[in-house]
């Protein structure tokens, strides 16, 4: 949420909107948070998807390199028009894989 701030709603002249999601899928949870920002960059998209870490997206890294270790699956990113959206899945500890 704080990225969604800072780097898609203040830089606007415009007023901007932050919205969070979160959804009971089987086995798990879905939160989405999405901004009416400028956007993400593909460059930043690929990079994460690549596990390369670029000037001024550490924080996504981490959370991504987190959430991979801990659930198996990191963060996914997506360019809205206007803004972004990033995701993740947190599996139902109570329920085991096959």
């Amino acid at each position: 949420m704080e990225n969604a701030i800072l780097h898609g709603i203040q830089p606007r002249s415009a007023p901007g909107k932050v919205t969070i999601e979160v959804r009971q899928l089987a086995g798990g949870v879905r939160v989405a948070v999405r901004d009416t920002g400028y956007g993400i960059s593909q460059e930043v998209i690929d990079n994460l998807a690549a596990g390369t870490v670029i000037s001024g997206s550490i924080g996504l890294t981490n959370v991504h390199q987190r959430l991979t270790l801990l659930y198996g699956e990191g963060l996914q990113l997506r360019r809205l028009d206007p803004g972004t959206e990033v995701c993740f899945y947190l599996p139902d500890p109570e329920v085991q894989p096959c």
